[in-house]
């Protein structure tokens, strides 16, 4: 896969620590509601609670690990997926990463 220009890099670079702390706020979020909710057994909640912690972990991997910019492109495009880029912050982007981008996109759909 063909490297992301200079520019949007640095720009994903910059938005890389924001990014991050806005899944982690979601995921201690949903970590809140599950260690409150008042409706079973706290084994059962500590389970639920492992399971997803095990599984957000696992996007804040594919999201975050080895950030390099061969790997910009993917990365980018699953913060999209999953909301964490305002879209006027997207829009700083070049058009020519944008449409790489929404390409990947494409096949999460």
């Amino acid at each position: 896969m063909k490297h992301i220009p200079e520019s949007d890099w640095k720009l994903a670079r910059s938005m890389k620590e924001q990014v991050l702390d806005l899944m982690c706020r979601r995921i201690l979020d949903k970590a809140a509601k599950i260690s409150v909710a008042d409706d079973g057994e706290n084994h059962a909640k500590y389970l639920e609670l492992w399971r997803m912690v095990r599984d957000e972990d696992d996007q804040i991997a594919a999201m975050f690990n080895d950030f390099k910019r061969s790997m910009a492109m993917q990365q980018i495009a699953l913060w999209k997926h999953y909301d964490l880029i305002p879209d006027e912050k997207f829009a700083q982007f070049s058009p020519e990463t944008k449409s790489r981008i929404k390409s990947i996109l494409e096949t999460y759909r």
